[in-house]
């Protein structure tokens, strides 16, 4: 092997290793969070995507008022756009990435926790037989004929 390619796999093992230790520390850190049983209760939450919620909002508690301020703040929340005579509901377009991205995540992770799959058929062992042989043939239909000239009757 080259040098070249030696060394960017030197790189990324490095780079691998610093990804590993900052997962590992961060796990520690979440877990000893005050809220961090509350939010790995929520559905899909494991210790990654339940880290980010207080990294993204901060710890302070008293930030948001009201459950649609932190909405508002993820992106998440209808923009209304009120006049004497109008009212547009409209899709946040300013959005913090990272909390929408999670909100999606569990979102999901909440449908499919409460409608699993259902329990697979059980086999009976025998498969559907293999058509053999050619296709039957193509039936043409009664209209689609074009219609048949006029002979000349003979007497």
């Amino acid at each position: 092997m080259g040098r070249r390619p030696l060394a960017l796999l030197t790189q990324r093992e490095a780079a691998c290793r610093a990804c590993g230790d900052l997962a590992r520390d961060s796990e520690e850190l979440f877990l000893q969070h005050p809220d961090a049983e509350i939010i790995m209760r929520f559905p899909g939450h494991a210790v990654p995507t339940g880290a980010r919620i207080p990294a993204e909002t901060g710890d302070d508690r008293t930030r948001f008022n009201a459950a649609r301020d932190l909405k508002a703040y993820a992106g998440s929340a209808p923009v209304t756009r009120e006049s004497s005579k109008s009212r547009r509901v409209r899709h946040h377009q300013v959005k913090n990435s990272r909390s929408a991205a999670t909100g999606r995540h569990w979102a999901f992770a909440a449908l499919t926790a409460r409608c699993p799959r259902p329990p697979p058929q059980p086999s009976t062992g025998r498969r559907r037989p293999l058509l053999r042989g050619p296709p039957p043939p193509v039936q043409p239909h009664a209209r689609s004929a074009p219609p048949e000239p006029d002979l000349p009757s003979e007497i």
